[in-house]
């Protein structure tokens, strides 16, 4: 049996079952000014306050803020992701987070937006995609 092509937007279960299909989609989605850089699940987000809250708040296409980590020597420190008002989404696993924290090294500016959201059992699972300006 054919598998079904995706098209946008994407589901969290097509992001984190069909990888490599759904980078495809996201390439082909245009945002003005900005160069993709990869979809993540980010980790840690199962740990939210209130998870229910959280995913009844959180609209597909929110941008997030990447920010890096504080202290310690790493030369790839955690990037944890944020939304505007501060609250903790997940970081970015260290495979997703390589390149984001290599540029935002070099003063460029990295950003995600959120994707997809699934809540089972009073856990939240969040897909982002990861952007930043070109230069």
């Amino acid at each position: 049996m054919k598998k079904k092509g995706l098209s946008y937007p994407l589901t969290y279960d097509e992001i984190a079952e069909r990888r490599a299909d759904s980078l495809r989609v996201m390439q082909k989605r245009r945002v003005r000014g900005c160069a993709f850089l990869g979809l993540s699940l980010p980790e840690g987000s199962f740990l939210a306050e209130e998870p229910e809250r959280l995913f009844a708040t959180l609209e597909q296409g929110e941008r997030l803020r990447a920010v890096r980590g504080e202290g310690g020597t790493s030369l790839n420190p955690a990037i944890h992701i944020l939304r505007a008002d501060g609250t903790d989404i997940g970081t970015l696993p260290f495979a997703d987070s390589v390149l984001p924290n290599t540029l935002i090294s070099r003063g460029v500016e990295v950003f995600c937006f959120a994707e997809a959201k699934k809540l089972v059992g009073g856990i939240i699972s969040i897909a982002v995609s990861v952007w930043c300006r070109e230069y």
